[in-house]
């Protein structure tokens, strides 16, 4: 699946690089559990639950399948198949962002 065939509003806000999980934030914040206490339950540090939930990265196989067993879900529910292509096109235009900030600042 390409990345302008996923269903971006599950993923992103308006707001600039503030993509999100969402899925897996509204599974964790359901439960009640902070980033701090679903990564406690999970074996993993808090930054790393961040990383997760703002699409930073991806889980293993078997961390993602720990998050999704604390959680109740699935992880199919949590990661579906095609978030891993929109992570890679989260990377690119975070660096397309990275990159035109270093143009302004060159500039001036």
């Amino acid at each position: 699946m390409a990345a302008k065939d996923i269903p971006h509003k599950k993923f992103r806000s308006d707001c600039i690089d503030n993509y999100s999980n969402y899925p897996l934030r509204e599974a964790r914040v359901a439960c009640g559990y902070t980033l701090m206490n679903l990564a406690h339950k999970i074996g993993i540090s808090t930054s790393t639950a961040e990383h997760y939930e703002r699409l930073w990265k991806l889980p293993s196989k078997p961390i993602s399948q720990r998050i999704a067993s604390v959680l109740g879900k699935t992880t199919d529910e949590l990661f579906p198949p095609y978030l891993r292509d929109f992570v890679r096109f989260v990377e690119r235009e975070r660096q397309h962002i990275e990159d035109d900030k270093v143009v302004k600042e060159t500039k001036e």
